[in-house]
Parts: structure tokens; sequence; C-alpha cells
């Protein structure tokens, strides 16, 4: 009970402390572009609350710790017509309007506000890439188990097959399976290119059900009636051994962060048009859990989690939503073709509807928590 217990502690702590460095690196982003645009930036805040300790460097920034570790924040002046009354007085009425946020061109606000969705994908790419850099032993795709009875069954697999190509693909581990079932199961059905141990090939062709999945979706589960071979019951001359160099590695990385992307995207398209309901979404809890389960896989599949993760802020932060990076780029895009402002008091209510909007789906999120702990 007590290394379970340790093993949950040291597990929320890795999380809570890499989704934190995550967010800090994203300001980063904004920081970085609105120093380079001469915006004022009034405080650079990791974690929210009061500030436990700080410092103010010769720009006028006051970088804080605060208590509460849920992610960071900074603060760029602004223009004191579109403030409160309390607000303005805060920010005080010595700054030029040159360098506040509403004092620059459109594209300025535009890079600003993408700068730190920006920062997210590099970080995913850095993080693939120490992944993909690393000397690989991959699982051949070979059969080690079907379920008698099951769909696998059904298609003729047998134990101590390989699957060498789908749907004429060819694929060399259970990565690139996996990957192409996931990309061709729209088409209602997979063909598999098998061999056996004595040489003997065959093919079999399995239908979307037979994963779990209806034909118009996107998504796999592995209800095959089949399961890989274990490694220690794999010849090690059957073992794939792959060693990328630095080209091939960033490569892999770029990729694997542009699918994600798109993965991520899909997904949220699929919530919005009700193609999966939305408790199929990790709630913060179900995260936590599915952090906790890879990070006992080992150091390099934990990061390779933590990259998705980065690639989840960078998409979601993207989305045309008030309040969010997304949102100021579309008021920024709109003000720009429309070559005025918004009034200010149409700006907070727009960027209000969307924290609405966003603190409704965080109230849905802890409400599956708490459905789930009940």
């Amino acid at each position: 009970m007590g290394e379970a217990l340790v093993s949950v502690v040291v597990g929320v702590t890795v999380f809570v402390v890499a989704l934190n460095l995550l967010v800090v690196l994203h300001e980063l982003g904004h920081f970085a572009a609105a120093r380079a645009f001469g915006v004022r930036v009034l405080a650079f805040r990791v974690c929210f609350g009061r500030a436990l300790i700080g410092f103010r460097d010769r720009h006028g920034t006051h970088f804080g710790l605060g208590w509460l570790p849920l992610g960071g924040f900074i603060q760029m002046a602004r223009d004191p017509e579109r403030l409160s009354e309390q607000e303005a007085a805060r920010q005080g009425s010595d700054i030029p309007l040159a360098e506040t946020f509403d004092g620059i061109a459109a594209w300025k606000r535009i890079v600003i506000a993408l700068a730190g969705p920006a920062a997210n994908g590099l970080i995913a790419v850095a993080l693939f890439f120490a992944v993909e850099v690393q000397d690989v032993v991959f699982v051949p795709a070979i059969i080690g188990e079907v379920e008698v009875g099951g769909p696998g069954a059904a298609a003729g697999l047998s134990p101590g097959q390989q699957v060498t190509h789908v749907n004429g693909h060819p694929v060399v581990h259970w990565g690139h399976v996996a990957e192409r079932v996931v990309r061709d199961i729209r088409g209602g059905s997979v063909e598999l290119a098998l061999v056996d141990g004595g040489g003997a090939r065959t093919t079999a062709r399995l239908g979307g059900e037979s994963y779990g999945v209806a034909r118009d979706s996107r998504w796999i589960f592995a209800d095959g009636g089949f399961r890989p071979a274990a490694v220690d019951t794999i010849p090690l001359e059957r073992l794939v051994i792959r060693e990328p160099g630095a080209i091939e590695a960033l490569s892999a990385a770029i990729t694997r962060t542009r699918d994600a992307s798109a993965l991520v995207f899909s997904v949220l398209v699929s919530l919005v048009s009700a193609d999966i309901p939305t408790s199929a979404v990790a709630s913060p809890v179900g995260v936590a859990e599915i952090s906790l389960e890879v990070l006992t896989m080992g150091w390099m599949p934990y990061v390779a989690f933590i990259a998705i993760f980065s690639v989840n802020l960078m998409v979601f932060n993207l989305l045309p939503i008030p309040g969010l990076d997304g949102g100021h780029v579309v008021i920024a895009a709109a003000e720009s073709a429309a070559r005025r402002r918004l009034r200010p008091r149409t700006e907070s209510l727009v960027i209000g509807s969307g924290f609405v909007l966003l603190i409704g789906v965080a109230v849905l999120a802890i409400a599956q928590d708490i459905w789930f702990l009940i």
C-alpha cells in the first residue's frame, strides 16, 4: 500500500511539473514575441495565486512564482481606454500607447498570439526528436495469440504468422500495423498480408467491426481477437533494431507532431459534431491516470506522452474561441479587414463569452471526475 501511494504521488508530481513547464514555455513564446515588438510586459507569473517570491527586471517586468501549480500567465500593458477603472489604476498611466498590446499593428498582435502555440509545437518536435533519436528495438508484427471463435480466428489468423502488409502497404512492427489500420479502416475492412514461420504466404481480411469500430469511424480499439507476440517468445534475430540518424529522427519528430496535431483536431471536430460522446474525452483525473500508466512504461514513452500533451495545448489554444490565442487571432484579423478596432465594450463581451464557454468545458470535465468517483 505504501509503495503504491508513493508511486501515485511521484507520478502526479512529475505530471504536474511537466504540465506547468509546458504552460510556462507557452507563455515564454508570447513573452518573447511581445518583447520583440516593444510591448511592455508587466508580469510573468509561474503558477497562479499570490506570488510567493519574485523580482522585477530592468524592463519593469515582475517575475513571480505563485502557490497554485496549474500553469502560468503573462500580463501585457493595455490601452487604458480598454480597461476598467481599477485595472487602469493598477497599470498606471505612464505607459505610451505604442508600448501596449492595443497600440501595435494587427499583424503584430497576431504574431504574439501565435507565438505561444508555436512554442508548444517546437517543444513537441524537440521531445519527439529525443524519443526518435534513441536506438529502439521494435517487436515485429508477429501474432502471438488468436482468440478461439474471435474475428481473428474467423479470418484465418494463426499464432506465429507475421503481418507484412496492410492494404498493400509494407509494415515492419505493430506500430506500423496500427497506423495503417487507423488510416484505412474507413474503407470498411483491411487486408492483411501474412507469412508464417515456414515462409508460406497468405492474406486475411478483417472488417472494421472486428476492431469494435463503425465503418464511418476513425477510431480503432484492440478487439480483433488476436494479440501481438511477447518479446521473450521471439528469437533475437527477428527483433527489429532501428538506429536512426539525426536527420531521420528530426524528420520523424516533425511527422509525429503533424500527425498528432491532425488527430487532436479531428477529435475536437468529432466532439462538436457529436460523432464521439463527451464522456470519451479524458477528464483531469483520467489524464492523470493515463500519465501514471505511461510513466510505468519508462521515461521515453513518458517523454512521448508529454510531447502529445504539448500538441494538445497547441491545437486547443489555436481554436477560434474568444479568450484563447485563436480568438485573439480572429479578432485582430477581423479588425485588420474592417480597418477599425472593436469598441472596448464589444471586445469585453466577446472575450467574456469565450471565457464562459471555457468555464463550462472545465465544469463538464470536473463533473465527469465527480461522477466517476461516485
